[in-house]
């Protein structure tokens, strides 16, 4: 092996060995999904849904709907219908299904 190749193949093990943490570290940081705005009523998609930021429908709510995906107690949830928002777990869609 010639000097050159020596220290370039070193360079290289050098630029690994510092990349390699550096990519498992980025797959610890924070999720940005929780700064998702609240969903605004007055957008189309909801206004075809009938979402209702507070429920009137006695029993259904976002929070036991099958399609909310906040844990239980959040007061906001991601729901895949509303990809770019996040809903209010007293809030109601006609797309609601119970949970089972």
């Amino acid at each position: 092996m010639t000097d050159k190749s020596r220290r370039k193949f070193n360079k290289l093990l050098g630029t690994g060995l510092v990349a390699v943490p550096i990519a498992g570290l980025m797959g610890t940081l924070p999720s940005r999904a929780a700064d998702k705005p609240l969903l605004d009523a007055g957008t189309a998609q909801a206004k075809a849904l009938q979402y209702m930021a507070e429920s009137d429908k006695k029993g259904k709510i976002c929070g036991n709907c099958t399609l909310f995906q906040g844990a239980a107690g959040d007061e906001t949830g991601p729901c895949p219908l509303f990809g770019e928002n996040v809903v209010s777990s007293k809030a109601w869609c006609s797309a609601w299904v119970a949970k089972a």
